[in-house]
């Protein structure tokens, strides 16, 4: 699964994936709240390459983001990257979703 197989340190992202494939019942978004069409894949991207810019999300986070949501669109797993599981993908959304609100 995406996350696990990474070399970098995926910091609060990442512990916060370990925490809802541990106790599901939190991922209580569903599968297609979380799909995204090919625009909203690109503003996921330059969102998270800004804040890491910004400072706001360490490399390994960034690093994170990036490989759940795939380098390129992916209709096969409702725009994310293969192996990007419901945990994933419910706080990847999450985190996007603050971090548009901190414009």
């Amino acid at each position: 699964m995406i996350g696990e197989a990474l070399d970098l340190d995926g910091g609060r992202v990442a512990t916060a994936i370990g925490e809802i494939r541990a106790n599901p019942g939190l991922g209580n978004l569903p599968e297609e709240a979380m799909a995204l069409t090919l625009a909203e894949h690109a503003v996921y991207q330059d969102k998270q390459a800004a804040v890491f810019s910004s400072g706001v999300l360490t490399s390994g986070e960034a690093q994170l983001v990036y490989r759940s949501l795939g380098e390129h669109f992916n209709p096969d797993n409702g725009g994310w990257a293969n192996g990007a599981d419901k945990a994933t993908k419910v706080v990847i959304t999450k985190v996007v979703a603050e971090l548009m609100g901190a414009d």
